[in-house]
């Protein structure tokens, strides 16, 4: 019969087991030293010693995948790893590998939600992302897909500077309209076509010259005044619009949406002053500043509108927006760290917050609340 001493081992052996398993299997060998013969015991601690093994194994793998910078998979193993098994600083490894992993995924969040450019903007972040985090799923493929885009895009950037310098007019005017329809926001597109039009305005003015001036010499007295005169203050016209563009231009990229729309107006209303010379240059100019001022973005930006995971909200509701992606984290957070309640009562605090966003904002945050 097992002894009074080695059945209290056993039960509080038992007990333990729930917090400690090897603490309580420490104490199951006590009763087993005490009594030999105790039914089961045996049984039982090879049992529990087989368990405890296959845990350290896989404690082991974990360090190797911490060693290999493969945290993603090293975060969720450890995830799985039952509580009763105490690791040294376990909670504080699990909390460094969450942060990390969370920033990487606002990085993620971020990136998705940037206009389409050709990487300088998104390249910088997925590589804080992967530094973070690099075996994050499919990160590293991003970043290689992100590093060929940006790659393209530099390419795109000196083949049209080159064909600019060389006057080849018709392969720049194709590489820009190729350009504008892959990154349509990018600002490199209002440069270059200040650009591609000053050059052509250079060459066009050269061969002017030599026609003018054959032109000239047939003109006589009052109509050479006159008609100099006049095509005169057309060409003041002209370089005030060009002059203007440039500063449109310039707002653009600073993002000055409404004083870019004035502009526009005004280089409208100088063309209308050109009626004889240079109409294709005209009518260039005319073209690019309808286009700015029908652009979507121009006009939701003078309207205090920005854009945000894909839509334009007012500018006043991005604190707002960065607000309920914050707490959605930290939700997401607290439910893959097994804390549901605590979990449902952030994203309870969320959905008020989403009436105020917008109904497509709103309804794609409570879909994913709803996912979660």
């Amino acid at each position: 019969m097992a002894s009074e001493e080695a059945r209290r081992l056993v039960e509080e052996g038992k007990a333990l087991m729930e917090k400690d398993l090897r603490g309580g299997l420490a104490k199951l060998r006590q009763a087993l030293a005490i009594d030999p013969d105790y039914p089961e015991l045996e049984d039982e601690i090879y049992l529990r010693e087989d368990a405890v093994e296959k845990l350290d194994n896989l404690l082991d793998y974990v360090v190797v995948l911490l060693k290999e910078r493969k945290d993603y998979q090293a975060c969720q193993m450890l995830k799985e790893l039952p509580d009763s098994y105490v690791i040294q600083d376990r909670e504080q490894l699990l909390g460094d590998l969450t942060v990390r992993i969370t920033r990487t995924e606002e990085l993620i969040q971020q990136i998705k939600a940037m206009p389409k450019s050709g990487g300088d903007q998104v390249l910088p972040l997925y590589e804080e992302a992967v530094s973070l985090v690099p075996d994050y799923p499919g990160l590293q493929d991003e970043l290689a897909a992100a590093r060929n885009s940006f790659n393209r895009y530099q390419v795109y950037l000196d083949s049209i500077e080159e064909s600019i310098a060389a006057q080849n007019f018709a392969k720049a005017d194709e590489l820009l309209r190729s350009f504008r329809e892959v990154y349509p926001d990018d600002p490199n597109i209002a440069k270059f076509s200040v650009a591609l039009r000053n050059k052509k305005s250079e060459v066009r003015a050269q061969h002017s010259l030599k026609k003018s001036l054959v032109t000239a010499a047939a003109i006589a007295g009052l109509v050479l005044l006159l008609g100099l005169g006049y095509l005169g203050y057309e060409n003041m016209a002209l370089n005030r619009a060009d002059r203007e563009w440039e500063r449109v231009s310039r707002l653009l990229g600073e993002k000055k949406f409404t004083e870019a729309q004035q502009g526009c107006q005004e280089v409208v209303a100088q063309l209308e002053k050109v009626r004889l010379l240079s109409q294709e240059r005209k009518s260039e100019l005319l073209a690019e500043a309808k286009q700015v001022m029908s652009s979507e973005l121009v006009q939701q930006g003078a309207a205090g509108m920005v854009k945000a995971y894909g839509v334009y909200i007012p500018g006043t509701d991005l604190p707002q927006v960065e607000k309920v992606k914050r707490l959605m984290a930290e939700a997401e957070n607290l439910g893959a760290a097994g804390k549901h309640q605590e979990a449902l009562a952030k994203y309870q605090e969320v959905l008020p917050l989403l009436s105020a966003l917008g109904a497509e904002l709103e309804g794609r945050f409570t879909g994913e609340i709803k996912t979660a």
